[in-house]
Formats: structure tokens, sequence, C-alpha cells
């Protein structure tokens, strides 16, 4: 769901420049955040799944 809302973000901001709302740096420098908070996103999706895996010896009765 947050990377989904990540997406519309930058739709909105991508008519907000062409509706000439925001400048072209405007929209580049928002654009450089939701890729740097989509990396972290990534990265946090991904140790919560490491962490959901079982152990191997939490397998081991």
């Amino acid at each position: 769901m947050s990377r989904g809302s990540l997406s519309e973000t930058l739709e909105h901001l991508i008519t907000a420049y062409d509706e000439k709302y925001i400048s072209n740096e405007q929209l580049l420098e928002f654009k450089n955040r939701i890729d740097i908070c989509g990396k972290l996103l990534n990265g946090y999706i991904n140790y919560l799944k490491k962490a959901a895996k079982p152990k191997d010896e939490d397998l081991i009765p």
C-alpha cells in the first residue's frame, strides 16, 4: 500500500507540474525525495520479510 501511495503522490506531482502549479526543479526535487523514500521502504519491507521467516533452530523441537 505504501509503494502505491508513493506512486500516486508522484502522479499528483506530475499533474501539478503539467498545470504549472510547480516548476520542473520542484518536480525533480520531489521525485528525488520519492525515490529515496521508495528505497527506504523497500529496505524495510525486505527486513520484515526476513524477520518473518522461521529460523532452522525454531523448526527443531
